[in-house]
């Protein structure tokens, strides 16, 4: 067993930006406490020892550079932060979706997409604004607090007094102006809805992407994409950081100016020192650190469960096993032998099933929803396994071979059609990336599709948005049907494929499948037996079990359960 990760082993993954984040915000803290005990001396010099010879170039420097040293080591220090914090998120989502691709189809069974989706956005959204603000809040704000603390209490105890009776007011309105600010600033972030989109559609077209055995196409397609996000959020960072401490830099300017009228205000009786002491700093000293230290104690508590909910993904030790021999090459022989299946021990789906299809064989599965018909046949890609019994493909138990290795030569069409972002040429590329310009174009022409294709201005490479929405339903499920023809598969699944479709699609795509039907070994589940009447063999099953078997002639005359589902849908 692999040893379980943690979310602070990311993090020490980048040792080197980890110790210039805590170095950079020390050195902030040290230009905070050192600009404000500047500010003190400049004062307590001018307007109350009336030594205005001490306002000199060397004076105005000093200032100055607690100034940059502020501002500078702010900037570094969230610079190295952030940096910290792109480098773990994008481990961190490259991490989870190879976990996505690895885990089994029984995964997506007992947990809700929903939840998926929302630990992988939500929770690494938590853990992101913990990072990016790991430096700056959980080590220089506690220590400029207390450093300031300190000071204004042996510098005078009676003044120290006055200040903290009114520090929590102005914490708590400099607070509320700093969310207001840090909630504009995030609008500008960029927006990583192609990493959502790549993720979404793994979730959703997960059966797709492993019954084509395709995982590691689709793994090259999102790492390139969070590649791209890395490379554009490290850039957007650098110009988007240096807001904050432009903006204090200048406020140290606007203080100095502050000073140095204020000086000339008191000299002329004008002003009061001590009022200006007071608001420079109080305003600027402590109440902004207090401010982020609340925002630390919310982040914290938020941080724990979502970095359990993350982990409970990537510690998972569910995985497919590819580790097994490969099957070879399959002609397309598939036998059932007592085979029997349920999600939950207690509940039998399928209840010791026989069936022998020869290779080439054409094989309709009818029955009622809940009979199991799609349950059984998602055995025979290994989505999942029997709970006993076997399934042999060319004779050899798919238990002790590579899954990846059937799934590779046999296609799926569900009822669903799921499409990727992308060009029409891509997604019927996708089962068979390798395939020639001249090997799409059959593919579409065998499906029905080129026609259509060939109406968009932009052919075979027009873009067809998120899942394909820019298409009809039947365009779609032909678009999907000739993706599963151009990989010429030993076995074809079609699991209520026309279910959804209107009578002129239905009728072309009952066209494409009489091209192929017979080319390879093809098992239709469907409720429209109408569509199977030409199928071979015509499987009736009830309650997890094969009921009736045989023509569609044959089951007619039997007067059995198919005869009746037959007139009935006859008569509707």
């Amino acid at each position: 067993m692999k040893p379980k990760r943690s979310f602070w082993s990311y993090v020490f993954r980048y040792k080197g930006s980890l110790i210039f984040s805590i170095l950079f915000a020390m050195t902030y803290s040290a230009g905070q406490v050192g600009g404000l005990m500047s500010v003190g001396g400049f004062f307590q010099n001018t307007l109350i020892g009336n030594n205005f010879e001490y306002i000199n170039f060397f004076t105005i420097a000093l200032l100055v550079g607690f100034g940059l040293l502020w501002a500078g080591s702010h900037y570094l220090a969230y610079l190295s932060s952030n940096t910290l914090a792109v480098k773990v998120i994008h481990d961190l989502r490259g991490e989870i979706y190879e976990r996505l691709i690895d885990l089994p189809i029984s995964y997506y069974k007992k947990n809700r997409s929903g939840e998926i989706l929302s630990r992988i956005l939500n929770d690494i959204g938590v853990i992101e604004v913990f990072l990016m603000n790991i430096v700056v809040d959980m080590i220089a704000q506690p220590i400029t607090v207390v450093a300031i603390v300190v000071i204004l209490l042996l510098t005078n105890t009676q003044l120290s007094l006055y200040f903290f009776s009114i520090a929590p007011v102005i914490g708590l309105a400099l607070g509320g102006l700093g969310a207001l600010v840090q909630n504009r600033s995030m609008k500008v972030q960029k927006n990583i809805s192609d990493i959502t989109s790549h993720i979404q559609e793994t979730v959703f077209g997960i059966e797709v992407i492993k019954g084509f055995g395709v995982e590691s196409e689709v793994r090259h397609r999102f790492g390139k994409a969070n590649d791209a996000h890395l490379s554009s959020i490290k850039r957007e960072v650098r110009i988007r950081l240096l807001g904050t401490p432009t903006l204090e830099f200048l406020g140290v300017i606007g203080m100095i100016i502050i000073l140095v009228l204020g000086a000339m205000s008191v000299q002329s009786g004008m002003a009061k020192s001590g009022d200006i002491i007071t608001f420079i700093l109080l305003a600027l000293g402590l109440s902004l650190p207090l401010s982020q230290v609340g925002n630390i104690a919310m982040v914290l508590r938020k941080l724990k469960p979502a970095s359990d909910r993350i982990f409970e993904i990537i510690n998972s030790e569910e995985k497919e096993d590819f580790s097994k021999p490969d099957i070879g090459a399959i002609e397309g022989a598939i036998e059932l032998k007592k085979l029997s299946f349920g999600y939950d021990p207690s509940r039998t789906i399928l209840d010791k099933i026989d069936l022998k299809i020869r290779p080439g064989e054409t094989v309709a599965v009818v029955g009622s929803s809940g009979a199991g018909k799609s349950t059984m046949i998602s055995l025979i890609p290994v989505f999942n396994s029997p709970t006993s019994g076997q399934i042999l493909i060319d004779g050899k138990d798919t238990s002790g071979v590579n899954p990846l290795s059937i799934r590779k030569q046999l296609s799926i069409v569900t009822q669903e059609t799921i499409l990727f972002s992308g060009t029409i040429r891509e997604n019927i590329l996708l089962s068979r990336p390798d395939a020639s310009p001249d090997d799409v174009i059959e593919a579409a022409k065998i499906a029905n599709a080129h026609d259509f294709i060939m109406e968009i201005p932009a052919g075979y490479d027009t873009v067809i948005g998120d899942r394909g929405m820019t298409l009809s339903g039947g365009q779609r499920q032909r678009i999907v049907l000739a993706r599963a023809i151009i990989r010429k598969p030993k076995i074809l699944i079609l699991d209520e494929a026309t279910s959804s479709l209107d009578a002129e699609s239905e009728k072309l795509i009952a066209e494409a499948m009489k091209r192929i039907l017979g080319k390879q070994t093809t098992l239709i589940i469907t409720h429209k037996l109408s569509s199977v009447a030409n199928a071979d063999t015509i499987i009736v099953m009830e309650n997890g079990k094969i009921i009736e078997r045989g023509t569609h002639k044959e089951l007619l005359e039997k007067k059995g359960i198919y005869d009746k589902l037959y007139r009935i849908q006859l008569s509707v």
